[in-house]
C-alpha cells in the first residue's frame, strides 16, 4: 500500500487523481485478488481451464447486458474495420492470453505466489507505456512502482525466513 501511496499521493497537493479512480483501481485489484482465489480454491480446483472460461462467459454476459441497457452496444456494430482489429488484439493479447497464463499459473502454483509472480505488471506496464506510447513515467509513479517491486521481492523471499517448525 506504501508503493499506491506514493504512486497517488503527492505532500503539497494531496491526492493527483481523482479518489473515484483510485477506488476503482483498487477494486480492481480486490476483483483480481477474488479471480486467482476462484482459479486456484473454487472453480479452478476442478479445473483451470473451466475456472477462466467461466470467468469470461460471465463477463461478456454483464459487459452486454450494460452495453444492451446503456445503448453503448450501437457503437460496436457502427465501428470501423480497424477497430475491430484491436478489439481483436485487445481480445487475445491482452485478455485471453494474459489470464490464460495466469489460470495455468495456479495449476503449479499457489495463489498468493501467483499474484505477487504478476505484480511484475508494476514495471512491464511503465515499460510498454513508455516504449508503445512514448509516455515518461512520473517520478512519483516510478516511486510507488518500486515500492511495490520492493513489497514484491519481499514476499517471495519470505519462505526462506521460515523456520523448519513453522512450515
Amino acid at each position: 500500500l506504501l508503493g499506491v501511496y506514493f504512486a497517488v499521493w503527492d505532500p503539497k497537493e494531496g491526492l493527483r487523481f481523482d479518489l473515484i479512480g483510485i477506488l476503482c483501481a483498487l477494486a480492481g485489484g480486490a476483483g483480481y485478488a477474488l479471480y486467482l482465489l476462484n482459479g486456484r480454491y473454487g472453480v479452478g480446483k476442478e479445473s483451470h481451464f473451466k475456472a477462466y472460461l467461466q470467468n469470461f462467459l460471465w463477463a461478456s454476459i454483464i459487459c452486454w447486458v450494460v452495453a444492451l441497457f446503456t445503448g453503448e452496444a450501437v457503437m460496436l456494430f457502427k465501428a470501423p474495420l480497424k477497430a475491430y482489429l484491436g478489439l481483436l488484439y485487445m481480445a487475445l493479447c491482452t485478455s485471453a492470453l494474459a489470464f490464460g497464463m495466469i489460470s495455468r499459473a495456479l495449476k503449479y502454483m499457489s495463489s498468493s505466489i501467483a499474484s505477487v509472480v504478476s505484480m511484475t505488471e508494476v514495471p512491464f506496464s511503465m515499460m510498454w507505456a513508455f516504449i508503445l506510447l512514448h509516455e515518461v513515467p512520473e517520478k512519483r509513479a516510478v516511486l510507488g512502482g518500486i515500492f511495490i517491486c520492493i513489497a514484491v521481492i519481499l514476499l517471495s523471499l519470505e519462505p526462506l525466513f521460515y523456520c523448519r517448525d513453522n512450515r
